[in-house]
């Protein structure tokens, strides 16, 4: 299971590999990351040897990016492969909510400069804090509960399981808005700690 840095680095690898005998896509993409000709290394060696991940994701994904080369993934792809990967690692695309909410998390990863910020916001105030549009309303909660009842509790049963005791509605939420809180914050919180291992 890859964290983000691995990830990061071993995506930007194989992206710069497929192209590697694409002299011109070389030398652009190299420049528009900071290239400056130098006798000592070549545009591709200067690629190959990049291992600042927040740069790589900034550049070409972050808000402020600007990087334009052929085949470039748009930031809501990349993510969406991303979180698709790690939930598939955690065992967690069985549940068939999970779509739903990795589609949710990329559309606000794309506004942070790195999916860290999106995670600690998470982290810091879950969805009681507003920042799950799609879990504000009760009746958008109903409706989601309503569709994914089977899989939302059988996720709850196993995290019950894991933990050794009951999972209690602390803040008397209706039962649906409980549970649509719950599973995207544990999803969120699960593919965040897996990310970003050292800082949660």
């Amino acid at each position: 299971m890859k964290d983000f840095n691995e990830y990061m680095i071993v995506w930007f690898q194989d992206f710069v590999s497929d192209h590697e005998n694409d002299s011109e896509w070389v030398k652009s993409l190299a420049e528009q990351l900071g290239y400056e000709h130098d006798d000592e290394e070549t545009p591709l060696e200067y690629l190959q040897t990049m291992d600042d991940v927040d740069f790589i994701y900034t550049s070409l994904f972050g808000g402020n990016s600007c990087v334009l080369v052929d085949d470039l993934p748009s930031t809501e792809d990349f993510a969406v492969k991303m979180l698709a990967d790690t939930a598939a690692d955690l065992g967690l695309s069985k549940y068939d909510f999970t779509g739903a909410f990795l589609a949710d998390m990329t559309e606000h990863i794309e506004g942070y400069n790195t999916p860290l910020g999106f995670f600690k916001d998470l982290n810091y105030g879950g969805c009681a804090s507003g920042l799950i549009g799609m879990f504000i309303y009760n009746p958008d909660c109903k409706k989601f509960y309503i569709n994914h009842i089977d899989s939302m509790e059988d996720f709850k049963e196993n995290w019950e399981n894991m933990i050794g005791g009951p999972v209690r509605n602390t803040k008397s939420l209706p039962h649906y808005t409980f549970m649509c809180w719950f599973c995207y914050e544990e999803v969120g919180y699960e593919i965040g700690r897996s990310l970003f291992p050292n800082v949660f």
